[in-house]
Formats: C-alpha cells, structure tokens, sequence
C-alpha cells in the first residue's frame, strides 16, 4: 500500500466513525498497517493534522487546534478523538445533494441515523435485523428510509437468510434453528469494482444468458426433430418454475432474435416434417 492510499483508508475510518469520531489508540487497530508499526502511525498522525475536514478533541471533550494539537505527538495522542466533517462524511458515503451534487448529509434524521450506523459497520455490512434495533425507528419508516437510499445508490441491499430466536410465520425451521429472511445493507461507495466482462458478453447480454443460450440450442438439436415444447425445454435447461421466468424470458428473446430458433404454436392434429435441408431448431 502506497502513502497515499495509506492516508486515505486512514481518514476513511475516521469519517466512517460517524460523527463522534474515534480516538487514535482506536484508530490504529482499523487500520491494518498501521497496528504494529510505529513508523507507520507516526506518519499518518501528521498527514491527518494537515486535513482540513478533520478536527479533534482532548479526552475531556475539549477543542484541540493550533500551536498546542501540533505539540503532540503520535505516543501522547492515544486519548485525543479525531472527528470527520459532515462534507467529508457525505462524501464517503456517497450521498450528494439532489440539486447541485455537492456532498451534503441528508436533512432526514431517519436517513442520517441509517447512514451512521451502516457507516461503521464497513464493507461487511449489516443486517437490516440489527439496524432496526439501533436506530430505533419504526419498521414503517425505516423501510421508505431504505428504499429512498438504495433508489439513490447510497446503499446496497442483498437479501439473506438469518438465525433468530424468535419464531416467525414468515420464518422456515431448521435442524431446530429458526431461520427468517432479512437483508444485508453496505455503502455502495465501500462495494469493491466490478469484475471485468469477458468480451462476449457485451451487445446487451450477460454471460449467464449465452451459456444458457449455447444449452438451448443444444437440447433442441438433439430433440426429435428438432422440436420441444417450451414447458420441457424449460425443465430440460434449468429455468421451469415462475422463479426463473425472468430468466427464460430473456433467453427466449436472444435465441429468437438470433434467427437459428422460431416458435411456432402447433394444432392439436399437426404432424411435423422432417426437413433433410436446412432445418432450423424450432421452440
């Protein structure tokens, strides 16, 4: 890790904390490199110094600035707490302002009490069971809450099965373990890139969709005839049930769009032929 990144992911923690910041003694352990290495710690204590959008505090609460926060140095600032701006806060959870972009923290308290405690939790996330418990705001509310940022790209949401203790009609038994489904929310601005594509999968189609697409094609040509009903094609590749419709829908679309499938609607007395010459697979 270069110093630049070094000092980024230090800051990042700090603004990540919330708005009560962290000490510096606590700082080090978020910070992988900087946990054992003294020379380490000793140049990130006065890279964040040099931040504008950093402020700190002594142990009592007090304002530390100027001639007498520069004094310390990284062995007497374990007790001194390092506090984030709001700008800065905003900026790394991604949330920009609806009219000019800038970073600035929501005017909602329900949406600010959400990206704080999200916040902390970091790039692994957390459940939306927990969440509801620390906020302390009502399911109704939390959940427009949640929906308004993950719409805005601030959060991202994975739905999950969970343990829980409490049995739930909408929960399923396990081996004797109550299992209910809940959510995992994690800043979208902490998700890590996005995996290259290979370069077959571009045009409008995911990699998942040519490979279903290439066993379409084959199981239609090993069907008599060439011919399948879309009910059997379907179990036959994987994608029967309503759970897959979107799926197969999408499939469907790029197999006929590619001209080597039709689908044709057969009368209850149709008997096929079998074309010797260029025939073509049929749904």
């Amino acid at each position: 890790m270069n110093l630049v990144s070094l000092t980024s992911s230090a800051v990042r923690a700090i603004g990540l904390q919330g708005p009560d910041g962290v000490t510096i003694d606590a700082l080090w352990q978020l910070v992988s490199a900087a946990r054992t290495d003294e020379g380490v710690r000793s140049f990130l204590w006065r890279q964040l110094l040099k931040h504008p959008q950093l402020s700190f505090r002594d142990a009592e609460g007090g304002a530390l600035r100027g001639a007498a926060l520069q004094a310390l140095d990284v062995a007497a600032a374990g007790a001194v707490t390092a506090c984030a701006s709001a700008k800065l806060r905003a900026w790394l959870c991604g949330y920009r302002d609806a009219q000019d972009g800038n970073p600035t923290l929501p005017s909602s308290k329900e949406h600010l009490a959400v990206l704080s405690e999200v916040s902390r939790a970091g790039a692994e996330g957390m459940i939306q069971f927990d969440l509801t418990k620390r906020v302390g705001i009502a399911a109704k509310n939390l959940a427009y809450s949640l929906q308004i940022l993950v719409q805005d790209g601030v959060l991202l949401r994975e739905s999950v099965w969970v343990e829980s203790t409490k049995q739930s009609s909408f929960g399923v038994k396990r081996g004797g373990t109550s299992l209910q489904r809940s959510n995992i929310l994690t800043l979208a601005s902490l998700a890590p890139p996005p995996v290259p594509r290979p370069l077959g999968c571009f045009l409008g189609h995911g990699e998942q969709e040519a490979t279903l697409l290439g066993k379409l094609l084959l199981v239609l040509s090993r069907a008599q005839l060439s011919l399948l009903p879309i009910a059997r094609l379907r179990e036959q590749i994987g994608l029967s049930g309503r759970v897959h419709h979107h799926t197969w829908t999408k499939v469907k679309a790029r197999a006929l769009k590619s001209g080597r499938v039709e689908e044709i609607s057969l009368a209850p007395d149709f008997v096929p032929i079998d074309w010797t010459h260029g025939r073509r697979s049929t749904l």
